[in-house]
């Protein structure tokens, strides 16, 4: 699933690079992050930060949208595998 969102990802023009990054702190869970970083993000940026920057792509509503869509597609197509997490006993016992 997260190639398929890079790839959507990448064929945007105003895409440098893709990151990833898995991130849950407070609660057993999975959160995946998804970062697109906005071509010529000057290197002093961090990588995950490149929203940050005043020169990053700011696209419109229907842009949006229509990235929106595309992301949706890549998602309604995956085959999640069952989630361990499902089962609150398990949760408790760590």
């Amino acid at each position: 699933m997260t190639t398929g969102l890079a790839r959507v990802l990448r064929a945007e023009p105003w895409v440098a690079s893709v990151h990833t990054a898995v991130a849950g702190l407070a609660i057993a869970h999975y959160q995946q992050h998804v970062l697109a970083r906005t071509l010529g993000t000057p290197d002093e940026v961090p990588w995950h930060a490149s929203d940050d920057w005043d020169g990053a792509h700011r696209g419109d509503d229907a842009a949006a949208a229509v990235l929106c869509d595309r992301l949706g597609a890549v998602l309604d197509r995956a085959d999640p595998a069952p989630s361990r997490s499902r089962n609150p006993e398990r949760l408790r016992r760590r």
